[in-house]
């Protein structure tokens, strides 16, 4: 992924549900995502490129991945479990693409 390194430094909001989320994209939420899930999340989202062919295992690593975004912008936002059930609508295909195109127009690269 060009538009992401471990260098990457973004803040941007992306709408979930009708509710704005603010995200962080760093090396804490880097570190956030692999001390909570045991993953490596430049991986894990380059796994989730081809949204179309996401099973249920990949839908949830890609809202964790969200989850960890969100928590990195925002302490105070509850784990994971807890704040994925405050949306009624979790749209992974619209969001992902959200987050992709802001970091992509962020680095001034084409969309």
């Amino acid at each position: 992924m060009k538009f992401l390194n471990r260098n990457t430094n973004k803040a941007f909001a992306i709408e979930i549900d009708g509710k704005q989320v603010d995200l962080k994209i760093n090396r804490a939420a880097r570190k956030l995502y692999k001390s909570r899930f045991k993953l490596d999340l430049f991986k894990a989202m380059e796994d989730h490129l081809e949204l179309e062919k996401m099973n249920l295992k990949q839908s949830n690593q890609m809202a964790q991945i969200v989850w960890a975004f969100a928590k990195t912008s925002d302490p105070k936002i509850p784990e994971y479990e807890e704040w994925i059930e405050t949306f009624e609508v979790f749209p992974l295909a619209d969001i992902f693409t959200d987050i992709v195109t802001k970091l992509k127009e962020s680095r001034g690269a084409a969309v």
